[in-house]
């Protein structure tokens, strides 16, 4: 069951309405918008650097020509703010119509790729995010007004970001998949690293295909996708790289999260590679593999590995280390929860 929350978006363009009209919102009204916001904001006061106290002030000061910022989570959301400034009108329009969203639908379509009897509950927020078109945290699902305002639109990015929920339910009941994440160490980046590409992989292959169409898409996610697919044999090998080198005996802890930083995140906010890798490594896998043993990968994590390269080995697509494979499998056998 989905549920939809708008009030926060609405309270943002209310702010920004009161700019147009040549008003000032005070410390009192920003601090309203924050609370009613308080899952965007309390998803971004993760980041490094960012804050309840900086997303205010950038909510409030934006639109002074003098007013900048480095971060480049803030200075997108800056960008979404001005664009949502000189759109009001039209993103008005697009709240009202998307209010009324039956999604019971799309939570059925999600479902067909997600284990039996997988839970899916969550609330969608609608949000006014320049960074993030949609993300999923703490089992609700945020969706930027500014990047889908159409129900055609939102259905695959409701579908990728519930296919998230679900997922992670299967991840949270995984007692050596949580041990080792907790752990600040190579095999817990080797984790979450091929985590992601499973998450990502069947969110993106499945639910949300990653096409690039310049008649529907923004002119640099189709430039970022285009450049994917020409990169798509040294993404792969980049992917396999991280897992090798995360696994490696002495693995420096700092060194590993970075590179597959590199690969999970998009300072940008355009797309992130591995969600390209991973949608990838899903379609190799599905030219071999039924659908109903790729998802049985949600469960168990180290199948993944092993299916592509048997997979990539069928199809000419470049493998993951076989020695790096077998030790990331070992991981739940030689970890003491496991005994």
């Amino acid at each position: 069951m989905l549920t939809i929350e708008y009030l926060g978006a609405q309270t943002l363009f209310d702010v920004l309405n009161r700019l147009r009209q040549g008003q000032t919102s005070t410390e009192a009204e920003i601090c309203l918008a924050l609370d009613a916001n308080a899952f965007f904001v309390n998803y971004y006061s993760q980041w490094n650097g960012v804050t309840r106290q900086n997303i205010g002030e950038t909510l409030q000061h934006f639109a002074q020509p003098d007013w900048q910022t480095d971060h480049p989570v803030l200075a997108g959301l800056r960008r979404g703010f001005h664009f949502a400034l000189e759109h009001l009108n039209e993103l008005q329009s697009s709240l009202n119509n998307l209010k009324g969203l039956d999604a019971s639908t799309l939570t059925e379509q999600t479902a067909a790729f997600l284990p039996p009897d997988t839970p899916l509950e969550a609330t969608i927020h609608y949000t006014v995010d320049g960074f993030n078109g949609g993300f999923q945290f703490q089992g609700g699902i945020g969706l930027s007004l500014l990047h889908f305002n159409h129900p055609d639109q939102l259905g695959p990015v409701i579908r990728h970001e519930l296919h998230h929920v679900g997922f992670g339910y299967w991840a949270a009941r995984d007692p050596i998949r949580q041990a080792i994440l907790n752990e600040m160490s190579g095999r817990a980046v080797a984790v979450r690293h091929v985590q992601n590409l499973l998450a990502e992989g069947l969110a993106n292959f499945y639910c949300s295909p990653l096409k690039a169409e310049s008649a529907h898409m923004p002119a640099v996610v189709v430039a970022k996708l285009e450049h994917f697919a020409r990169e798509d044999r040294l993404l792969l090998a980049q992917a396999g790289d991280v897992l090798a080198k995360a696994l490696a005996p002495g693995a420096d802890y700092q060194a590993c999260q970075i590179a597959y930083d590199e690969i999970a995140v998009d300072l940008e906010g355009i797309q992130p590679a591995g969600h390209y890798i991973g949608a990838r490594m899903v379609e190799i896998m599905s030219q071999v593999h039924s659908t109903e043993a790729i998802v049985a990968c949600v469960c168990s994590l180290p199948d993944f590995l092993a299916l592509y390269n048997r997979a990539a080995e069928q199809t000419g697509a470049p493998l993951f280390d076989p020695t790096a494979v077998a030790q990331f499998g070992q991981l739940w056998q030689l970890n003491p929860e496991s005994q």
